[in-house]
């Protein structure tokens, strides 16, 4: 219990930090003050998969036993998931009052654009991956 509490006190110390570093913009969009909160959220879940994942001694002892640890690690990982993609849709809906969409579909516009999108389709994939391993024909 003493993990999940580690992990819920990591992401709303995210959250307070997020809204610290904000100044009042009458011209920012809340989709895209959304986006940013769900992307950070998400990227902070998917770290902690890579921490749970490493099978530390220490990770054991906080969610008492290996076994919780991978169950954390699973609802971590889909968690991580669903909010990386509603980033990128609250983004499109940001986007869509300034007909900018292409940036954010279309690869080769922007370099950090082009990254997230890559990054987007590598984690569809290995998302993929990992669950078709688990089907047996």
């Amino acid at each position: 219990m003493n993990g999940w509490l580690l992990i819920v006190a990591s992401l709303v110390i995210t959250c307070l930090m997020w809204v610290g570093a904000k100044e009042v913009n009458i011209a920012y969009s809340s989709a895209q003050g959304a986006s940013q909160v769900v992307a950070l959220l998400g990227f902070m879940s998917l770290v902690w998969t890579f921490i749970i994942a490493t099978r530390h001694s220490v990770i054991e002892t906080l969610f008492e036993g290996l076994d919780k640890a991978y169950k954390a690690h699973h609802i971590l990982g889909g968690l991580s998931f669903i909010l990386l993609v509603n980033h990128v849709l609250l983004l499109l809906i940001a986007a869509l009052p300034e007909n900018t969409l292409k940036l954010y579909l279309l690869p080769g516009t922007s370099l950090p654009y082009t990254l997230g999108i890559l990054a987007l389709y590598v984690m569809f994939f290995l998302l993929i991956l990992s669950n078709v391993s688990t089907f047996r024909l």
